[in-house]
């Protein structure tokens, strides 16, 4: 069941309803409205899709979800965190993501998830970390906090990582552990 309350409609009812008799000048009630505290939505139980030309390809889903109406940084935050799940062009899922805490900057077009970051793929590659944060525009994913990713075959540890948003390729930085190395590349 969602259940969403906007406070700033709220208290635009009680005006223009509960004291029908009284006259404002619309002018100062809107000006009152635009000086007061950002309008905030609640909602319960979401699950929001994200589709491109039709086709799925994110779902996110969280206990709670607060969408904050503030015209200078309008953001949704997620204080119960999330589980983000990745389809394929086919519908299949490729991986998904969970946190404990998540938000995401409407302007900024930019996501931060912290606490117990997890992200995992169909190719049993895991990543582990205190935060990630996705940049939409420049399409990479980074943190500079401890990481640990795990596969099959290996396990590295380093602090800081950056990769591009579907995780193809990445960079570790201060890595630590046992990595397989098909060849080396020069820089």
């Amino acid at each position: 069941m969602n259940r969403i309350r906007i406070v700033p409609g709220f208290f635009l009812a009680v005006i223009l309803f509960v004291f029908p008799a009284c006259e404002n000048d619309l002018a100062e009630v809107q000006k009152v409205i635009e000086q007061g505290a950002t309008g905030r939505e609640v909602a319960y139980d979401v699950e929001l899709l994200y589709s491109d030309s039709a086709i799925v390809r994110v779902r996110v889903k969280a206990p709670l979800m607060y969408r904050y109406l503030d015209n200078n940084n309008p953001r949704a935050e997620f204080p119960e965190g999330v589980r983000v799940d990745f389809y394929s062009n086919s519908g299949q899922t490729e991986g998904y993501l969970t946190s404990k805490y998540a938000i995401r900057f409407d302007d900024l077009q930019q996501v931060n998830v912290r606490d117990s970051v997890v992200w995992q793929n169909q190719r049993d590659e895991r990543l582990e970390s205190e935060e990630l944060t996705w940049d939409e525009r420049s399409r990479q994913v980074s943190t500079k906090k401890f990481v640990k990713i795990t596969r099959p075959d290996e396990i590295i540890f380093g602090y800081g990582f950056t990769a591009d948003q579907d995780f193809t390729s990445s960079k570790i930085e201060a890595v630590k552990g046992r990595i397989k190395v098909d060849k080396v590349q020069e820089e």
